[in-house]
């Protein structure tokens, strides 16, 4: 099958690195399972050989569908595929409240960020996901305060999720090749949260507007939200850019402005 751009296909084909991930994922039977791309089932139905079960792939591509189910139509008799764009599914068509669910994929580098963040709302039905990305986004989720690559998604995914790369993977393993190199990554919810409970709307508006001048001192680029007041009462120095504040701090100013908004 011919790879679509529009659908930022990047196959797997690399059956060491298919083995390798399935292994770290460690699927179980009495697990619930959701697959974001199905591909050419590289992962699907790996998958479906150590568990024996039903679970849900989503795949954008008809054509595709199409292919898996003329090739492999006894796995696909029990694994449901869904022929669904996951940034307009809507989850609570899938993913019961009473049940707790691992997520696997490959995922289109050009729209990883938006398919994981509409995950936040689900933080505490997940067990775990477990995603192929762009190495370069790994590196910027997973940064500190204080360097260049810390920003917004730094403190918004840190907030939700222990992020742990697992493994590398060459432009080689993929056809057709792809220019950047990956990672295999896994993001598990808090069982214990360390961050406080903050709004995550507010949340993400305070990063959206202080890393959209990170250059500024906070002083001035969260000027509409906070004074010179707000900050001592917070132990936080104003002095400070974007870059600089930790994740804390982050939820610390969140909860203070939601308790100013509520007053």
């Amino acid at each position: 099958m011919k790879s679509k751009k529009r659908f930022g296909q990047n196959f797997l084909s690399d059956s060491i690195v298919q083995d390798r991930i399935v292994t770290y994922f460690a699927p179980k039977s009495d697990q619930s399972i959701i697959e974001i791309g199905t591909g050419l089932g590289n992962l699907t139905i790996p998958i479906y050989h150590v568990i024996k079960k039903s679970f849900i792939t989503i795949e954008i591509d008809a054509d595709l569908i199409k292919h898996l189910l003329s090739f492999y139509p006894d796995i696909f008799q029990v694994v449901k595929i869904l022929n669904s764009d996951i940034m307009k599914l809507d989850f609570d068509l899938i993913m019961k409240k009473s049940l707790k669910y691992r997520i696997i994929g490959s995922l289109p580098y050009n729209i990883a960020i938006p398919i994981m963040v509409r995950f936040f709302s689900y933080h505490k039905q997940l067990i775990d996901m477990h995603f192929v990305l762009q190495k370069e986004i790994v590196d910027r989720l997973i940064a500190s305060p204080n360097i260049k690559l810390y920003g917004r998604t730094s403190v918004l995914f840190q907030y939700h999720f222990s992020i742990n790369p697992i493994f590398h993977i060459s432009p080689y393993s993929f056809r057709p090749i792809p220019k950047v190199n990956s990672t295999f990554v896994r993001f598990k919810p808090y069982k214990n949260r360390i961050y406080p409970i903050c709004e995550v709307n507010l949340l993400k508006l305070i990063t959206r507007v202080a890393f959209h001048q990170r250059r500024k001192k906070i002083l001035n680029s969260l000027k509409e939200f906070f004074n010179i007041e707000d900050y001592s009462q917070l132990c936080i120095d104003y002095n400070m850019r974007a870059e600089n504040l930790t994740i804390l701090e982050y939820c610390k100013l969140t909860n203070w402005l939601s308790k100013k908004e509520g007053n």
